[in-house]
């Protein structure tokens, strides 16, 4: 399991009252990390990809106010939607936003006030370039991306001193310890060569094999292969 830094944000957006809204590239965890915290934190969890269900995108882009929205919804999910429980994590948002400004749709759910809201999505600077009002003050928006460096410390369990002792030392200009220093360089050169992307990360950690990361990093560029395909075939039409 990896420690992301947007965990921290999560728990900034549980404590308000706004939307929440993650961009981000894909396969840099938004999914796995947004689907973690809601599970772990709400009793009642919805999720609906758009990108995985062309039919949803169809059947919620017909919505007509909010109460529509939501009843359209309770037909796509297979549990009941809790009043002051349930939080709605609307993903891959950008296949919704070609056909309905879900952005301005998210002032009027946040101010209905019933349920709490996650939309996340891939290319949304592209994407979301109709919106008629932008839901100031009713929406959180970040943007997420591969897991930097100390991440990276993180996912190889370093342990915390020494990343603040780093971290102070390169504050305050004073050289390193050279043990930490040796240790550092050696993790940074592996960083350098797995990079920050959770399934690539994941490998090494789990085996310590650069043939391993190998295999992760040839499924994400096939993976992004057909991505951009898919796109550059869409903006033909």
């Amino acid at each position: 399991m990896l420690k992301r830094k947007v965990e921290s944000l999560l728990q900034v957006w549980k404590g308000s009252n706004k939307a929440l809204l993650i961009d981000g590239a894909r396969q840099v965890g938004k999914t796995y990390s947004l689907r973690k915290f809601a599970e772990a934190n709400f009793s009642s969890f919805i999720y609906l990809n758009f990108f995985e269900n062309k039919n949803a995108v169809k059947v919620m882009s017909q919505a007509v106010d909010t109460r529509d929205f939501l009843l359209r919804l309770s037909t796509l999910i297979d549990r009941p939607l809790i009043k002051g429980e349930t939080v709605i994590f609307l993903d891959e948002i950008q296949e919704l936003a070609r056909h309905y400004d879900i952005v301005t749709t998210s002032k009027f759910l946040v101010e209905q006030g019933d349920y709490r809201y996650i939309f996340s999505g891939s290319m949304l600077g592209v994407e979301l370039t109709d919106v008629k009002s932008w839901p100031v003050g009713y929406l959180m928006e970040a943007t997420m991306f591969p897991l930097d460096f100390e991440e990276f410390l993180w996912a190889n369990n370093v342990n915390r001193e020494l990343i603040d002792r780093a971290r102070e030392c390169f504050k305050t200009k004073k050289p390193l310890d050279d043990f930490i220093h040796e240790k550092f360089m050696r993790l940074f050169q592996n960083y350098l060569l797995v990079g920050g992307m959770p399934d690539a990360v994941k490998s090494f950690v789990d085996a310590g094999d650069f043939n391993q990361v190998a295999v992760a990093h040839r499924a994400i560029q096939n993976y992004n292969r057909k991505d951009i395909a898919k796109y550059a075939a869409d903006n033909e039409n």
